[in-house]
């Protein structure tokens, strides 16, 4: 074996490892993210119809426009769709922002919390 050569077989067996770890690890870490924002969206949504008893929140639908998710609660006021407001949302915001880092800020002109991957807004009524 030619000199130097068993090192450089160990630094390509290495970068193709590495590649197929990278190439794995970082979709599911994207997907990781939505999970826990969505699963903290609905903390937030409960919270807030939990403070409201006459509230029921049905599901959480959410639309995913490439690096942007928009999570829109299904919450019903006596059988009719409950229309929403800054505190629902800034509920369900502040809960997914929490999720991420506890110090992140909601930014109230967009009403949208931008963690690692993705953005994440709340669409209410």
């Amino acid at each position: 074996m030619p000199r130097g050569q068993a090192s450089g077989e160990y630094l390509l067996a290495l970068s193709v490892l590495l590649s197929i770890i990278v190439g794995v690890v970082l979709p599911v870490l994207g997907d990781a993210e939505v999970s826990s924002a969505l699963a903290a969206a609905r903390v937030g949504a409960q919270s807030f119809v939990i403070q409201n008893a006459s509230l029921r929140l049905t599901s959480i639908d959410y639309v995913d426009l490439s690096a942007n998710y928009t999570f829109t609660p299904s919450i019903y006021l006596n059988g009719s769709l409950y229309s929403g407001d800054t505190v629902l949302r800034r509920s369900m915001l502040s809960a997914v922002a929490g999720v991420f880092n506890p110090s992140l800020s909601v930014d109230t002109s967009t009403e949208c919390v931008q963690a690692v991957y993705h953005k994440y807004c709340v669409s209410v009524g």
